[in-house]
């Protein structure tokens, strides 16, 4: 009986990471915002009309599997810069060593990329805005 529910688990647990599709070319990287919609950092990200933040910072790691994690800082429009609060994401990518997607599990949209060396330019739906941001990082 106790093997038979080790083997259900097991089972279980290699059919839910069936679900990931490994990319056609994975990548292993960690790169870091320098620029939001042209401009460096912090940068304003609109929330809704009138009302939104300055990001501070922006991290993204991709790892081999298909998958991805980013994490940032923002301070509110009318605080201080010491006022920060945390900004996360993760999901799964596609490449196919020219056309990256990223899929936010988060706000369940998806990020067209580009890959230029060591440079990922992607339209980021940032958890907090009303709507895309063309963001630029590299190491």
């Amino acid at each position: 009986m106790k093997l038979s529910w080790i083997v259900l688990v097991a089972a279980l647990a290699v059919s839910c990471r069936s679900d990931l599709t490994t990319p056609t070319v994975p990548l292993s990287v960690n790169v870091s915002a320098h620029s939001v919609d042209g401009a460096a950092l912090p940068a304003w990200i609109e929330e809704r009309p009138g009302a939104g933040a300055h990001l501070t910072e922006y991290h993204l790691s991709l790892t081999s599997d298909g998958t991805w994690t980013a994490d940032g800082y923002r301070y509110p429009d009318n605080t201080a810069p010491t006022t920060l609060l945390e900004l996360t994401d993760n999901g799964t990518y596609e490449f196919d060593g020219a056309s990256l997607t990223l899929h936010s599990n988060l706000t369940h949209t998806n990020w067209a990329s580009t890959v230029r060396g060591d440079t990922i330019t992607a339209a980021v739906w940032f958890p907090i805005a009303n709507a895309s941001h063309v963001v630029v990082l590299w190491p």
